[in-house]
């Protein structure tokens, strides 16, 4: 689990920390920087998983990276905090990213790496523009400036809680289903993981069906409730495409069988966040961007629900400006973090204590008051208590 994560320069982030719970919503209006959060997490997953500079590339360079103000920082960064219960391990991953003088280039300035294992011994590396400060292979420095260091020695190092931290951070998954890309006809897939878009849901449904069956009967009664009416699914093949085709009572005692492209935006966004949270292959952390959008607000209930059983496989990271999303019985004051942007910068944290204090008297609710814009969080620490390298780790534990 991400216990707490720091991002400086990313984007709109100027200088944020904030915590993370086992589920954890991030809310605030549009254009505040819920999805340039959540972000700096998938990138930290993307470097690692693929290359860091294909994650720059994919994200339209390092100059779009940078956050836009009148210092002109040219330096990014993002520090992550986990704790991997099933292998008792804890510790930190951190890297900064620096803009070259061509303005398109760019390279590793620092890294770092902390493990604690549970006999209380501690792993660690750093290193400093390409050479091994800290810990690392004989050789002292990287083949590449613009290569992160964690994948070379998880795969170099006898060590393999290395390997196990790389593994968790690339294992992050972040959705944004999209109804267009699910109607139309897919090539089948393993149907292990689904696709960030939800395209390959026929293929993923297939997996589930086969292998899973308790868990596919729950995805068709979970449905049945936030899409009255449906009442289930299966894969179709199409020739070599596939497709979902849906259960449906329609004036009928026998219900009628529709396929994807015949069905609305929020029963496909529905389907996609059910199968982001029973795929087979389990992330180890799912993040989920606005998943109320299409659908109903009086399933609102239900879909916080889907997102808490999301919560007891792996973590779940959530962005909403949905008031019935907040005034779920379910959902807890601590699980809301509060997203604001004021003279450019975006800022993070939990509740403030008078707007908890309102909801605790019960004079009003978070939905409520979001809606009437009072929805406030605590003061933010100030920048010299934050930083992308400390000089000790304990300063998470203020």
């Amino acid at each position: 689990m991400i216990t707490a994560v720091y991002i400086r320069n990313f984007k709109s982030l100027a200088n944020t920390e904030f915590r993370l719970r086992p589920m954890t919503l991030l809310v605030g209006p549009n254009g505040s920087g819920k999805s340039n959060a959540v972000d700096a997490i998938r990138f930290v997953g993307d470097a690692l998983r693929n290359t860091l500079p294909l994650a720059i590339n994919q994200r339209g360079g390092v100059g779009a990276l940078t956050r836009v103000s009148r210092g002109h920082p040219r330096n990014f960064g993002v520090r992550l905090r986990f704790s991997l219960d099933e292998l008792s391990l804890t510790g930190e991953y951190a890297f900064e990213v620096g803009r070259d003088a061509g303005e398109t280039g760019f390279s590793v300035r620092r890294e770092r790496c902390l493990i604690h294992r549970p006999d209380g011994f501690s792993l660690r590396f750093e290193t400093r523009n390409g050479v091994w400060i800290d810990g690392g292979p004989p050789e002292r420095r990287l083949r590449q400036s613009d290569q992160l260091a964690l994948p070379i020695i998880a795969n170099v190092a006898r060590e393999p809680e290395y390997y196990d931290v790389l593994l968790a951070l690339s294992n992050m998954r972040f959705y944004s289903p999209s109804p267009e890309r699910i109607r139309e006809l897919q090539d089948p897939t393993d149907g292990e993981i689904l696709l960030p878009d939800g395209a390959n849901a026929p293929s993923v449904i297939r997996e589930i069906r086969r292998h899973h069956p308790t868990e596919y009967e729950l995805i068709c009664e979970l449905l049945s409730k936030v899409v009255p009416g449906v009442t289930g699914l299966v894969d179709k093949s199409l020739g070599s495409k596939e497709t979902v085709q849906f259960h449906q009572f329609v004036d009928d005692p026998n219900p009628w069988k529709f396929d994807a492209a015949n069905m609305s935006d929020g029963t496909l966004r529905a389907l996609a966040i059910l199968l982001a949270v029973y795929q087979p292959s389990v992330p180890s952390l799912l993040a989920i961007e606005e998943p109320e959008a299409t659908i109903h607000p009086a399933a609102a209930d239900v879909l916080v629900d889907i997102l808490r059983t999301g919560a007891e496989r792996t973590q779940v990271l959530v962005t909403t400006h949905s008031p019935d999303v907040l005034d779920s019985q379910s959902v807890s004051d601590d699980e809301i973090l509060i997203v604001e942007k004021r003279d450019g910068k975006t800022t993070i944290g939990p509740l403030g204590e008078t707007t908890r204090k309102a909801i605790r008297e019960l004079l009003y609710s978070p939905g409520e008051l979001l809606r009437i814009n009072k929805l406030t969080a605590s003061r933010a620490r100030s920048d010299d208590q934050l930083a992308l390298f400390p000089k000790e780790s304990a300063v998470w534990e203020r």
